[in-house]
Parts: C-alpha cells; sequence; structure tokens
C-alpha cells in the first residue's frame, strides 16, 4: 500500500475517532460542529513554480489535537460530512495547534500543477476533549 493510501485510512480512522471498518456510534458524534476561522492567502511565483501561503488565524475557543486543511477544486458542500462534493487536490494534516503559515505548492496530490482558477479552502480540528469541528469553505485564486 502506498504512503498516501495509507495517510489517507489513517486520517479517517482519526477523523472520525474509531476503527476503520468500524461504525458511529451515535449521530451526534457524526456531525462536527461549524466554525469560522480567518485566513489571507498570498500567491508567490517565479518562473519555475508557483507556491500559495496561507495565513491562519483561529478562533481561541478551539484548542486542536489534531487538523487537516483541505484544499479543493470546486466549493466543498460537507451536508454529508463523510463525503464532500469537491475533489480535495491536496490534504495538510498535523498534531496540535494549526500552524500560522502553510504553503501549497499548486499540485495535486500526484503532482500535477493545478491550472489557474478558483480553488477553496476548509479546516477540519478534533478538539483535545475529542469534540470534531468543520469551518465554512473560503475560496482563493490560483493565477
Amino acid at each position: 500500500m502506498s504512503k498516501s493510501k495509507t495517510a489517507i485510512i489513517i486520517f479517517i480512522s482519526l477523523f472520525f475517532s474509531l476503527p476503520v471498518l468500524g461504525g458511529v456510534d451515535s449521530e451526534e458524534e457524526a456531525i462536527p460542529e461549524r466554525f469560522r476561522f480567518k485566513v489571507q492567502v498570498e500567491e508567490v511565483s517565479t518562473r519555475l513554480s508557483k507556491i500559495i501561503v496561507f495565513r491562519t488565524q483561529m478562533p481561541e475557543r478551539i484548542e486542536p489535537e489534531s487538523w487537516a486543511f483541505y484544499i479543493f477544486d470546486s466549493p466543498p458542500h460537507p451536508e454529508n460530512f463523510r463525503h464532500f462534493t469537491g475533489k480535495a487536490l491536496r490534504i495538510l494534516m498535523g498534531l496540535g495547534r494549526v500552524p500560522r503559515l502553510m504553503s501549497w505548492d499548486c499540485k495535486t496530490k500526484r503532482g500535477v500543477l493545478v491550472p489557474r482558477g478558483k480553488y477553496y479552502v476548509l479546516l477540519w480540528i478534533k478538539d483535545k476533549e475529542g469534540k470534531r469541528w468543520i469551518s465554512y469553505w473560503q475560496s482563493f485564486k490560483v493565477s
């Protein structure tokens, strides 16, 4: 199994705080609380590469244990929290606090440079008490 597939399986397991093949214990557990966070986007480009820098500002009331920052190709509509409608081009994940600065090389998980256009970010968090949070999506442009 490739490293990326293994990472996705581990993330899904952490996301739902369940065994990978297990089910959800209760409906309430499956629905994360929504929140807003601030993100500023800056594009740094050279002839050879493009990099997007995300500057994040988290609400103080959330103390993350783990997090995932999704970059989508279309607006994600997380009505069903197990399946998003947009395609996740890249997922940045970590433990502890969400970094104030994150960067993306404008490439998909497979290393393909994305075309110019509008993209979307969404932040998922599991806090230190086990509560799950999901942000409202925000858009940005790659030029």
